[in-house]
């Protein structure tokens, strides 16, 4: 096997540095909300103001690059955040009453939930109906997903991207919000080391990989390495990528994937909805 080469060495210390970095800063960012778990982990600068209650559980994950998510509680509201959840760039997750989101909850970029409606634009006074939302345990949210007031979404459902929520969604549901819709099936596919056109599985994943850390379309054989954007909290964006772009439910393992070649590979054994 030969030798690492420079460039690997300098990716990994990058890797490092940023993993150090995301977890000193973290608490910082994050020094308004009522309970902190260990472990949390911040890309970017998010703004949270904790008029009410804010209780996250272990190993959190939140992004805010390029865009800044948000962490908004009224004085009666309760913002309450389970073990290992994931949220990407651009959330809004705001409450008047009560948001609960259970243990290991993925959500995609640009995600909003609130528990209230906006206010009435004549009287910004008057106060709005409201309802508590609830978002269990292992729940997919697609990107550009808004739940509503009163919804509840079931155990492990995958809502996709661009879905508006209200009502309630069943366990392990694969739906797209009002109305609901069965995402449709892809056929099975083979990853081949050169692919390079749009439709091909490869080029998709490589392309996918490229618009999620901002570089150019990597090689098949690239991974964290050599990628210096591709470290813990970047495999779970790109996760959530993937399945976005596949319309697929992806097994956590995904984001131990050591090269692009990898996450072809497992996307190539999934079926929506598995």
């Amino acid at each position: 096997m030969p030798e690492p080469s420079a460039p690997s060495h300098v990716h990994q210390a990058v890797h490092r540095l940023s993993w150090a970095t995301a977890r000193a800063l973290s608490p910082l960012y994050l020094r308004s909300v009522t309970s902190l778990g260990r472990r949390p982990r911040l890309r970017g600068a998010p703004l949270v103001r904790n008029r009410g209650l804010i209780t996250i559980g272990d190993d959190f994950r939140l992004d805010s690059r390029p865009v800044r998510s948000h962490l908004v509680t009224g004085r009666a509201g309760t913002i309450e955040i389970g073990h290992g959840v994931s949220i990407a760039s651009g959330a809004a997750i705001s409450a008047e009453v009560h948001v609960r989101i259970g243990d290991r909850v993925r959500m995609g970029g640009s995600v909003m939930i609130m528990d209230t409606d906006y206010h009435d634009r004549r009287d910004f006074s008057a106060p709005a109906p409201r309802a508590p939302v609830v978002v269990e345990d292992e729940a997919r949210l697609g990107r550009n997903v808004t739940v509503l007031k009163g919804a509840r979404i079931g155990r492990g459902a995958w809502i996709a991207p661009g879905s508006v929520v209200s009502g309630v969604v069943p366990a392990g549901a694969c739906a797209g919000g009002v109305p609901a819709r069965v995402l449709a099936s892809l056929p099975a596919v083979a990853c081949s080391r050169t692919g390079r056109e749009a439709t091909d599985p490869l080029g998709r994943v490589r392309a996918v990989v490229a618009e999620t850390f901002g570089i150019a379309p990597p090689d098949p054989a690239d991974g964290p390495s050599r990628i210096p954007a591709w470290d813990s909290l970047g495999a779970l964006r790109l996760l959530m990528a993937l399945e976005e772009e596949f319309q697929v439910v992806l097994p956590d393992t995904v984001a131990e994937a050591k090269s692009v070649l990898d996450l072809c590979d497992a996307v190539a054994r999934r079926r929506p909805g598995e």
